[in-house]
């Protein structure tokens, strides 16, 4: 939760209108997007853990399927 905190904060000092929301779902892109739908977000912000394949290795595999299936656009932001 830290971490989004730090996001938020982050997105607030840009000049967004940011919120923290802390889910428990399965599969973890579903919960993300339906929350995201729930919430009318405007935009999905997300972090990146690179795995596998090609796709995987650009963006993790959480992200990916969150990019496939949201209604909104999403970011994806990689660890530095």
């Amino acid at each position: 939760m830290e971490t989004a905190d730090h996001g938020v904060s982050l997105a607030e000092l840009a000049g967004f209108r940011a919120q923290r929301v802390v889910i428990q779902a399965a599969p973890t892109w579903k919960g993300i997007v339906e929350t995201a739908d729930d919430q009318e977000a405007g935009l999905i912000v997300i972090g990146s853990h690179r795995h596998g394949g090609i796709w995987g290795h650009m963006v993790g595999s959480v992200a990916a399927a969150v990019i496939a299936h949201a209604h909104c656009p999403v970011l994806v932001v990689r660890h530095s």
